[in-house]
């Protein structure tokens, strides 16, 4: 892949949209619970069955560093306090859908550049999935002013091609689970969307770690780029689509005062209950001849 980037002044970072995956949300998911042998029955305090979704966007590179996060809070208007003990250095914004936006997309990009310092000079190679939030004119023409090159990941590729997917998200939806668990034990009130923040900030800590990071990027083939990584078997699965094109066949164009007997040189039998279909043929219309 020759995106006018040289190795040497460029920097791989994989920008990932956390919000994909169903794990920040005030539905707790309880670790297990130790009990004596033969107890009837064994409690452990939950949140609640329907919880709310709070998106994060995540971005590392593959040096092993990564930025602050941006949390979408769904909410109508942001405020500081829903911030309040996150993740050091992190932002945040609303939408009442709690998803990700083109506005918002555009917000995040000021916020990479702001701590990647990317620019003409060093530019950034920047790896995404396909949503549509990522192709809004305004986002790639401000990607463009400040050296940023968009990737995305080919479709149904990215559980394979995604670094983050691969190493850093099961361990912080762990990490976050746990940590669940402990908020709920001391304190006797249903968790809320402004808890989340504080909650995760944490195991986000946790899963960023330089060594998950770094194995991300080296098992996705990204740094140091293999394009070897993935074995024949892997390719299996989408064997089951990998199958011949259908025979061509030929299409030829009936004029309005041709009937079936111009295409095939003989009167074909036009049954008299379907004078639908035999008012379909004197008009203007296309016969396919296998």
């Amino acid at each position: 892949m020759n995106y006018g980037l040289s190795t040497k002044s460029t920097r791989l970072l994989a920008y990932e949209f956390a919000g994909l995956i169903d794990w920040l949300t005030t539905v707790q998911k309880p670790v297990k619970v130790l009990a004596g042998k033969g107890s009837k029955q064994v409690g452990r305090t939950t949140s609640a069955e329907r919880g709310t979704l709070v998106t994060v966007c995540c971005a590392s590179n593959a040096i092993r560093n990564s930025i602050p996060p941006l949390f979408v809070f769904p909410r109508v208007k942001f405020h500081d306090y829903m911030i309040k003990e996150g993740p050091p250095g992190c932002v945040g914004f609303a939408n009442p859908s709690g998803w990700m936006n083109s506005d918002i997309f555009i917000e995040w990009i000021k916020h990479f550049v702001r701590y990647s310092n990317c620019c003409h000079e060093s530019p950034v190679l920047l790896l995404l999935d396909s949503h549509k939030s990522h192709i809004s004119v305004r986002a790639l023409d401000l990607a463009i002013q400040h050296g940023i090159t968009m990737l995305s990941f080919p479709s149904h590729c990215t559980h394979k091609l995604k670094p983050l997917d691969r190493t850093v998200f099961g361990p912080l939806k762990r990490f976050y689970n746990a940590a669940c668990d402990n908020w709920m034990v001391t304190n006797p009130r249903p968790m809320t969307v402004y808890d989340i923040v504080s909650i995760v900030r944490e195991p986000y800590t946790k899963a960023f770690s330089p060594s998950n990071i770094q194995r991300g990027f080296q098992v996705a083939g990204n740094e140091p780029f293999n394009p070897e990584i993935f074995k024949d078997d892997e390719y299996l699965p989408s064997s089951v689509t990998d199958r011949a094109a259908p025979n061509v066949v030929n299409t030829i164009l009936v004029e309005p005062e041709m009937t079936l007997a111009h295409v095939d040189g003989m009167e074909p039998e036009m049954p008299s209950c379907n004078k639908f279909f035999k008012q379909s043929v004197t008009k203007h219309c296309f016969i396919t001849l296998a």
